[in-house]
């Protein structure tokens, strides 16, 4: 199994924005409909309101390594390079 974590810092008083296309883009609900994807998820910290992180667990390398390439990711790209300022992604193979 593949695990990626991801934190991600936002410019400052965009988060409601963020989280709206998110939403309205429904990458989430896409990437946990793809095969092989176990775990989905974005989290918002009670105490950050400058910061979001995003979790998936997938499978294997394969399904990991294809929804690194499938149109959702482009979407998710579009959408984050528009909020995030910095960012920490670790992967973790289980």
């Amino acid at each position: 199994m593949v695990l990626y974590m991801n934190r991600y810092v936002i410019r400052p008083g965009t988060l409601d924005e963020f989280v709206r296309e998110i939403n309205e883009s429904k990458v989430e609900e896409r990437f946990r409909a793809m095969p092989g994807n176990i775990k989905f998820d974005f989290a918002i910290p009670v105490k950050d309101q400058n910061m979001l992180y995003m979790n998936d667990l997938w499978a294997d390398e394969e399904t990991f390594e294809a929804h690194l390439h499938c149109d959702t990711v482009e979407i998710w790209h579009e959408i984050k390079n528009r909020y995030v300022i910095d960012k920490d992604c670790r992967r973790y193979d289980i």
